[in-house]
Formats: structure tokens, sequence, C-alpha cells
């Protein structure tokens, strides 16, 4: 018997908006559908397919692939208040991009875009270590965050290089 292939939807923040993101094993039949929902896109930042998070968003998402895939929507229904209170440590601030950093991206004459995303790739990085100050991040905790990158988030190879 043929199983029908899983499809995870996530809450997701991509470019500040509030998305939803759709994740699933590279299955073209199952591209083609995503594809058909209104407003579709993929980020290569977050390697998933996402659509804007508004009313019907989730409707017109089920109504594409509930008849190809299973559909995991239970991150979408997760109270994060709740969840925070479950955790045993409080969640800490966002920390933004150090001015510095920009300032030298701005030096090195990037494009608007590279800049972004470099920009958005150091504030993930800092923040995996929210509980470090920057200066105490060391080449292990480097070489442990890109381990993190490639084996958990399962990055591809160009968002590789260019965390490094």
């Amino acid at each position: 018997m043929n199983q029908k292939p899983k499809i995870i939807l996530e809450k997701l923040n991509h470019r500040d908006a509030d998305c939803i993101g759709i994740r699933f094993e590279k299955d073209f039949s199952l591209i083609s559908e995503v594809r058909q929902i209104p407003g579709v896109r993929f980020s290569k930042t977050n390697t998933c397919w996402y659509i804007p998070n508004s009313s019907g968003a989730l409707n017109m998402i089920l109504e594409k692939v509930s008849h190809k895939a299973w559909v995991d929507y239970s991150a979408l229904r997760k109270d994060e208040s709740h969840s925070i209170k479950q955790s045993s440590k409080l969640v800490p601030p966002t920390r933004a991009c150090p001015a510095e950093y920009i300032e030298q991206l701005d030096r090195m004459r990037y494009s608007p875009n590279t800049k972004k995303n470099y920009v958005n790739l150091f504030s993930r990085f800092i923040n995996y270590f929210a509980e470090k100050d920057i200066d105490q991040i060391s080449e292990d905790h480097i070489n442990g965050y890109m381990k993190y990158l490639l084996a958990t988030k399962k990055v591809s190879a160009s968002t590789q290089n260019q965390a490094i």
C-alpha cells in the first residue's frame, strides 16, 4: 500500500512578515500542487515553501494539498504563551545585528540584497547564542553552529557559505 507523503505546516517569520511555512520531502507532484496555492513562494533562506499568514491561508493550503498528503498543522495551533510557561527558562530578547558589522558591509560595497542576507544570517547566529556575550563566542561555538545548520536546519551549500 502506498502511503501518502507528509506536509508539516509551521509558523514562519520571513522578511519581517508572519507566514506559514510548508515543509515536505522533495516530491515533484506535491511541488506542483503547492505552486497552485495563491501567493505561495519558495524561501531559499528557510528552505521551504511559504504563504503569508492571513485568514483563510490555512484553508487554501488544505484545499490544495490534503488530497495528496497528510497535513500536520499542529504547530500553528500552539499557544506561544503556553509554550513559554512550560519552558524552564525565559526566552531572551532578540539581539539586533551590531552596527559595526553593517558598516563593514557598507565599506565592502555589498549590494543591498547581499547586505540584507548577511545581516539576517548574522542576527540568527548571535541569537543562537543569546545567553552568551558576542565577545565570548569561540571557534568551537562557531563550528557547533555550522553543524546545527547542516544537521538540524539542513541548509543548502549556498546558505552554509553565506553563514560562514
